[in-house]
C-alpha cells in the first residue's frame, strides 16, 4: 500500500481504495501538506449570489430533496450540502449543534471544496472521479478534515457533465453504511428533475422492466421529438437502451416495437395502465408517456387566451405602445417548467435609470392549460386558506434565513423582515416564492427564492395542483 494512504483507508474495498489512492496522489501533486490549515474563506456575498443565479435550476430542484433527506437524518449529527460543479457550497441544512462544529471546517455557503484546495474529500473527489464516494475520517488528506465522515454523489446533466454534488457530512464517530445509498438515490431524483426541465417541450417516455419502478429514481427516461426522433436519455435509460453513443440518430420505432404515435394516442385518450413495449423485439418494458405542448404553443396560448393578464411591474414601464418594444418585452417570458396541466412561465426584466446599478425584475405566470387561463393565488388555494398559506411561507422564510446565516444577524432581521410576494410559482419540486431585489434582502442577495415542499400544503393547496394529481 502506498505510504500516502492513511491507516483509516485500509477497510475499503479494492476499487474504492484505488479511488482514494489516486485522490491522495492528486492532493500531493497540488502541493498540499496534510498538516496545513487550508483557506476556508467563502466567496464574497455578491459572488455567491452570482453562483446561485448561474445554478438556480439545480438549486431549485435540489433544495426540496435536501429537506426530505434531512428529515431522515435528524439526530445523526450531520448536514446535507449542495455544491456547484467546482465544489462551491451553495446550500446546507443541518442541526444547530453540528452546524456550529461544521463552521470550524467551513462547511458553509461560499466555501469551495475542490481537491486542489482541500485535498481528498468526498465532494472534491466525487467531482474528480465522476462517481459517488464516501470519505471517512483518516481517509481525508488534510488532518483538519479527519473529524468528518462524508458521502457525496455527483449530479449530471443530460450531456453527462457534472453540474453539482450532493453530500451528507457528519461526525466521524457516527458512521451509517446506508448514507451513501440515500445520497445516490437523492442525486438521481434531482438528475431526473433536471432532465425533465431541460426537455419541457418534448415527448417524454418513462419506462422500466418492472411496472412498479416507474416513477422512482430507477426509471429510465427518454425524450423524443413529436415525429419520433431521439433527443436524449437519462443514465438509467442509457443503460437499458445500450448507451448514448448508439442512440443518436435513432427513432422511437427503431428502438421499440410500436410507433410513437401509438403511445401518444394512448395518453390522449386517457387509457389506464402502462403500455408494454419490447426493446428491439427482446426485452419487455412497461412505459408511460408524458406529452407536453411545445413552448411556442404554450406561450402563444397564454397570449391569445389571457391578453389582459397583469404584467410584471417592471415590464409595464416598458409598454409604450411601440410594436417593436412590445415584441422585445414578449421575449423576456420563458417556460421554466411544465408538468401535469400547468405551464410555469418566468418573466425577466431589467431597468436602468441611472445610479450604481439597474433594477432587475422577476415574476411568474402559472398557466392552467385545462382552464386556459393564468392562475391567481386564490385560484390555487382551497377556500379560506390564504392566511394558512402565508403562515407556511413564513416558516419557509425562517429556513431561508438559517440556511444563509442571516438569522445570526439581528440587524438583518430587523431591516429585512418577511413580507408577502405576488410571485408564487407552482414548480414541480416545490411551490416557489420569488422576491424582488431590496424586498427581503439587500441588492447583493439577488432575487431571494423561498421553497415550500408540497407536503406542507396539504389542506391548503387545491389537490389538482399537486404534481402527479393534475
Amino acid at each position: 500500500m502506498n505510504h500516502l494512504i492513511p491507516h483509516g483507508a485500509q477497510h475499503l474495498l479494492a476499487d474504492q481504495l484505488a479511488l482514494v489512492e489516486r485522490a491522495h496522489h492528486r492532493s500531493a501533486g497540488f502541493g498540499l501538506d496534510a498538516g496545513q490549515q487550508p483557506d476556508f474563506s467563502p466567496l464574497a456575498r455578491a459572488d455567491l449570489a452570482l453562483t446561485l443565479e448561474q445554478n438556480r435550476t439545480l438549486h431549485r430542484f435540489a433544495v426540496p430533496v435536501m429537506e426530505t433527506m434531512f428529515d431522515h437524518l435528524r439526530h445523526t449529527h450531520s448536514m446535507v450540502v449542495l455544491t456547484d460543479a467546482e465544489g462551491t457550497i451553495m446550500h446546507a441544512i443541518g442541526e444547530d449543534d453540528f452546524l456550529r462544529k461544521a463552521e470550524k471546517v467551513a462547511l458553509c455557503a461560499g466555501v469551495q471544496w475542490s481537491e486542489r484546495g482541500k485535498g481528498t474529500n468526498a465532494v472534491g473527489t466525487a467531482i474528480a472521479e465522476r462517481t459517488a464516494m464516501r470519505i471517512h475520517a483518516g481517509e481525508h488528506y488534510l488532518n483538519v478534515n479527519r473529524i468528518l465522515t462524508c458521502s457525496a454523489a455527483p449530479i449530471f446533466d443530460h450531456h453527462d457533465n457534472v453540474v453539482g454534488v450532493l453530500d451528507v457530512t457528519g461526525d466521524y464517530r457516527n458512521v451509517d453504511q446506508h448514507t451513501l445509498a440515500l445520497v445516490k438515490m437523492s442525486a438521481q431524483i434531482i438528475e431526473n428533475q433536471l432532465f425533465g426541465a431541460a426537455f419541457a417541450d418534448a415527448v417524454t417516455v418513462h419506462f422500466h422492466p418492472r411496472a412498479e419502478a416507474i416513477g422512482t429514481p430507477a426509471e429510465g427516461i427518454a425524450t423524443f421529438r413529436h415525429e419520433g426522433g431521439f433527443l436524449a436519455a437519462n443514465r438509467q435509460a442509457q443503460a437499458l437502451l445500450g448507451g448514448s453513443g448508439t442512440l443518436q440518430g435513432r427513432r422511437f420505432e427503431s428502438l421499440f416495437d410500436l410507433p410513437l404515435s401509438h403511445l401518444i394516442d394512448h395518453q390522449r385518450r386517457g387509457l389506464p395502465g402502462y403500455l408494454r413495449l419490447f426493446l428491439e423485439g427482446r426485452q419487455e418494458l412497461y412505459a408511460r408517456i408524458e406529452l407536453r405542448a411545445t413552448r411556442q404553443f404554450d406561450l402563444g396560448g397564454i397570449a391569445q387566451t389571457a391578453p389582459a393578464a397583469p404584467k410584471h411591474k417592471h415590464l409595464q414601464a416598458l409598454d409604450t405602445g411601440d410594436e417593436k418594444m412590445a415584441q422585445a418585452v414578449a421575449k423576456v417570458g420563458k417556460v421554466l417548467e411544465q408538468h401535469d396541466n400547468l405551464v410555469l412561465v418566468e418573466l425577466s426584466s431589467y431597468l436602468f435609470t441611472g445610479g450604481a446599478h439597474g433594477m432587475p425584475g422577476r415574476g411568474f405566470i402559472n398557466y392552467d392549460r385545462k382552464l386556459e387561463k393564468p392562475l391567481s393565488l386564490g385560484d390555487m388555494l382551497l377556500p379560506g386558506q390564504e392566511e394558512a398559506f402565508w403562515k407556511v411561507a413564513e416558516q419557509a422564510h425562517r429556513r431561508w434565513l438559517v440556511a444563509n446565516k442571516f438569522d445570526q444577524d439581528p440587524d438583518f432581521i430587523k431591516t429585512w423582515p418577511f413580507e408577502r410576494t405576488a410571485n408564487v410559482g407552482l414548480g414541480y419540486g416545490a411551490v416557489l416564492l420569488k422576491y424582488d431585489v431590496y424586498s427581503i434582502a439587500p441588492y447583493s442577495s439577488g432575487h431571494p427564492e423561498l421553497r415550500i415542499p408540497y407536503p406542507q400544503l396539504n389542506g391548503i393547496l387545491k389537490p389538482q395542483y399537486f404534481p402527479g394529481r393534475g
